[in-house]
């Protein structure tokens, strides 16, 4: 027997509540009675998008209320979009790995593998990271992420030549131009 994949979908309602309880009933209904599925009480939440958040797909969606944020013409300019979030504990968790003690540490278990390919795996971490949460309006705090990686990634080089991570930066650092923007890097060439 072949059971169907789990979907999640998120549903946008501008109305009272009343009228978003009784819509989640027909859906229920129609899933129950025309696709013999079931609606997971426990995962399908009403929520206020002025007043919370809804977790969805890994970001936190709202509604973005500023009064104070004006365009030109003096206009509020947000209130009323919708707002994409990462969530605070989704980049600390994400920053944990690559900390000990609140600081950022080695990974021993890379020390076995190239200088290239230690950097490759850093760097394919943060971006895909990164690019995952990309549409989100507080992407610019991935800096920190950034960070703290740089810094274990530093530590681990340090660990696995017996050096320093001042020496590792000196040694690795380099200067990219991606899009007209300057960015330091740490990077590595292998010979061919």
């Amino acid at each position: 027997m072949q059971f169907p994949r789990a979907t999640h979908r998120l549903l946008g309602f501008s109305g009272p509540k009343h009228e978003t309880i009784k819509i989640k009933e027909e859906v229920k209904s129609f899933l129950a009675t025309e696709l013999k599925l079931t609606l997971s009480e426990e995962k399908t939440l009403i929520t206020h998008a002025k007043t919370e958040k809804a977790r969805f797909l890994g970001y936190d969606i709202h509604v973005l209320q500023q009064d104070t944020k004006r365009d030109q013409r003096g206009q509020r300019s947000i209130n009323g979009s919708i707002g994409l979030r990462i969530p605070d504990g989704k980049m600390k968790d994400k920053a944990r790995q690559y900390k000990k003690g609140g600081k950022p540490t080695h990974r021993k278990e890379r020390t076995m593998n190239s200088d290239f390919d230690i950097i490759a795996q850093y760097q394919s971490e943060f971006r895909g990271f990164a690019q995952y949460y990309l549409l989100a309006y507080n992407a610019h705090q991935l800096h920190s992420l950034k960070q703290t990686m740089e810094w274990s990634l530093a530590r681990t080089l340090a660990n696995k030549f017996k050096s320093t991570p001042n020496k590792i930066f000196k040694k690795y650092k380099m200067t990219r131009e991606t899009d007209g923007q300057s960015y330091k890097v740490l990077q590595t060439e292998v010979k061919r």
